[in-house]
């Protein structure tokens, strides 16, 4: 195989890199308008470039997605592009500010049909990205740790993450590619939220107790005002 600083030598395809290296995720009609090279150019040499192992591509519905190859894994890559999707993106957000929510909390949340919000939360669930929370009088067990919460309404399910360093993954992907992703200006508030509520350790361990809870709360209904969908 070609070495990487080979491969790249072309200038071409080195602005075909770059592009993919700071927009993550970015699509192929995407990707010509930035690049400013014509489709028939552009689909050789990303041809060329996923042969030589430089970049890889990903289909998500009708659109071809390309990365740079092991800049993100997969864990991150199924994160990426479910952050770049409206409902799937304020649903982590949701569950990253609050660390648990339901689906009627969601529902309120994003104005959306409890329908709408089960299919997104069924695809999370499918990914393995989040889980039912088990709840024991009146506490919900986030693994080593829980948190302090309202009596369950009816038979509600209450969602959390599966692993409890998606945290720090997913605030590592805002900080590194939130340019990328819609929505920057709440993008950096729930970064500055996160900065400014949890230290460097409590991104791996989760706080507990019924004021942190609450706290969480109180500056998450700061960021999100007016439901975000119509």
């Amino acid at each position: 195989m070609i070495s990487k600083k080979n491969v790249l030598a072309l200038k071409l395809r080195q602005d075909i890199y770059s592009q993919i290296s700071k927009y993550p995720g970015i699509h192929f009609s995407e990707l010509s308008r930035k690049s400013k090279i014509p489709k028939t150019t552009l689909t050789h040499h990303l041809k060329y470039l996923e042969k030589e192992d430089i970049i890889d591509s990903k289909y998500q519905g009708r659109y071809k997605r390309f990365f740079v190859k092991f800049k993100l894994g997969k864990r991150e890559k199924e994160i990426f592009n479910l952050l770049r999707e409206e409902i799937p993106r304020y649903i982590i957000f949701q569950m990253f500010i609050n660390t648990v929510c339901s689906q009627i909390e969601l529902s309120k949340e994003l104005n959306r049909q409890p329908t709408a919000i089960s299919f997104h939360l069924k695809k999370l669930i499918d990914l393995g990205l989040i889980e039912v929370a088990p709840v024991v009088d009146g506490k919900i067990f986030l693994h080593d740790s829980y948190i302090l919460i309202r009596s369950r309404v009816g038979n509600e399910l209450i969602y959390r993450f599966v692993r409890r360093d998606t945290f720090t993954i997913i605030y590592n992907i805002l900080i590194a590619y939130k340019e990328s992703i819609p929505d920057l200006d709440i993008i950096n508030d729930v970064i500055w939220t996160a900065e400014k509520g949890f230290n460097e350790e409590e991104y791996k361990v989760i706080k507990s107790g019924q004021d942190a809870l609450e706290s969480i709360f109180d500056v998450f209904n700061e960021l999100f005002p007016i439901p975000i969908c119509a």
